[in-house]
């Protein structure tokens, strides 16, 4: 018998990524003319990616970077928009300065671009001084730096690697240019992206039973393992994170009827970029916390309480936050929250202009991944739930938790005065490493009762507390729900 889940609980994680890469017009229009002696204009037309559209950003400034395979900065030109030369038209950068195309003149050799929208005052004078490639990737953010961008004054950034710019063809032509060895073209196009990431929290009540006339009212949010410092290009963070950073809610909101209908929280609230160095490790998860007056159908007093959640990126198996996203997080709240329990979540990874109720296009079952085996030679009742051990004989488990990688996980016995863990010949505790198969073995002390019985279960660490897995495959926990062991005479 082997029981294989894929298990969020107490519910499935559903997450859609919705990245759309949005091509930029590429304008027929150009003739620039030749650039200074030695040099060779370059037309750097579409800027894209930024969500749904970049029309809403004001444009206050334009730095263009360039960056030799010396990895020292061998053009750095910056630009404000004044009087509306510069702008976004139809997601393209254009300049009304020079016929509507945006040209910078460069030596002709291999570069890495970047494009530098809206930069941050404290960033100028770092910027405009830089030298080397390690200069321009130390250069970042503070935590309060990040929080006071708004939708219309964005800090955003493009990057494109290995672009070859070739001497110029004709008079009145742009220089012909290549990325990693392409085709040569006559437009170098650079993807941009707000250095930022968004957060909407929505919630709605579906509780039932006993439960289904409670009513709740979500009266504050925070986040905690926050980067206290974002970069500005993209890179992996390992400094020190914020903790309970308060997030202003518009006013309290009550959930007093079930609803299939979401309601928001909050909205739209700006947060750093947050890259792991391990995707998969949830202990460093940046974790939401929602804290409510939860009242009980048949008590009018409320109970202050709280749910407590990871924010998931584009898979079961990455906690990162990237910058350009919108996580939508969708709560359902079905029972009566206490600090270790986790609602029902949707989750959403959209295009930044984009907020949904629809369900998620694509499904992944877990947060964590687990499989469990009796050994071959283990006595069990028909279901398969109860093993049956003898005095001076042992029962074996054989238990692996692939996902989330290094989690920390334990073996746990209801009834410890009449069994124990050998843990001499096997374990009752580790880290999660996929294909890691572990001997967990129950015996009954010499002493025990007859007829003694134990339930036996795993709790694992989700980054923020203890969850129990689901064993049995019944959608449930706790006791009632676990694997039983049971002692009986020798024959």
């Amino acid at each position: 018998m082997r029981h294989i889940k894929n298990i969020f609980k107490p519910e499935a994680l559903i997450l859609a990524a919705v990245l759309v890469l949005l091509s930029g017009c590429v304008r027929e229009d150009a003739s620039p003319g030749n650039g200074p002696a030695g040099k060779a204009p370059v037309q750097i037309a579409a800027l894209a990616d930024i969500g749904d559209k970049i029309d809403e950003i004001t444009l206050g400034s334009v730095r263009i970077i360039a960056i030799s395979g010396d990895n020292k900065v061998a053009f750095n030109e910056y630009r404000t928009a004044l009087a509306g030369n510069l702008k976004f038209e139809e997601n393209e950068l254009v300049d009304a300065l020079k016929s509507g195309n945006y040209i910078v003149d460069i030596v002709p050799g291999t570069y890495d671009f970047y494009a530098i929208i809206n930069e941050y005052p404290s960033h100028t004078y770092p910027l405009g001084t830089l030298k080397t490639r390690a200069e321009l990737q130390a250069i970042s953010f503070t935590s309060a730096e990040i929080s006071s961008l708004t939708e219309g004054s964005m800090v955003c950034v493009g990057e494109v690697a290995n672009v070859q710019v070739y001497d110029v063809a004709s008079e009145g032509t742009p220089a012909q240019v290549s990325v990693a060895d392409g085709t040569p073209t006559s437009t170098l196009e650079m993807k941009i992206r707000r250095v930022a990431a968004k957060l909407t929290v929505k919630a709605r009540k579906q509780t039932t039973g006993a439960a289904t006339d409670d009513t709740f009212t979500i009266k504050g949010a925070t986040i905690s393992n926050v980067p206290k410092n974002s970069y500005l290009l993209p890179k992996n963070y390992t400094g020190e994170l914020n903790q309970n950073i308060s997030i202003t809610l518009a006013g309290s909101v009550a959930f007093t009827v079930n609803s299939t209908d979401f309601t928001n929280v909050f909205t739209g609230y700006i947060m750093p970029e947050y890259l792991l160095a391990t995707p998969a490790d949830a202990t460093k998860a940046t974790q939401l916390r929602l804290t409510a007056d939860y009242t009980l159908a048949d008590d009018p007093i409320a109970d202050e309480v709280e749910y407590t959640m990871p924010l998931l990126g584009q898979s079961a198996a990455s906690y990162n936050i990237s910058r350009n996203n919108h996580y939508v997080v969708n709560v359902t709240i079905s029972e009566r929250g206490v600090f270790e329990y986790t609602p029902s979540i949707v989750y959403d990874v959209a295009k930044w202009d984009t907020v949904t109720d629809d369900p998620a296009n694509v499904t992944i079952d877990d947060v964590y991944t687990a499989s469990w085996d009796w050994a071959d030679d283990t006595e069990l009742t028909p279901d398969e739930i109860t093993a049956y051990v003898r005095y001076n004989t042992f029962v074996e488990m054989q238990f692996t938790l692939s996902h989330p990688e290094n989690a920390e996980w334990m073996a746990n016995l209801s009834n410890n005065q009449d069994f124990y863990f050998d843990e001499v010949n096997g374990v009752r505790s580790g880290l999660a490493k996929a294909g890691a198969n572990n001997r967990i073995i129950i015996r009954p002390r010499d002493n025990a009762a007859r007829d003694a019985t134990t339930e036996i279960w795993i709790t694992m660490n989700n980054g923020t507390f203890d969850v129990e897995l689901d064993h049995n495959e019944d959608e449930a926990t706790g006791p009632g729900h676990r694997y039983m062991i049971r002692l009986v005479p020798n024959m």
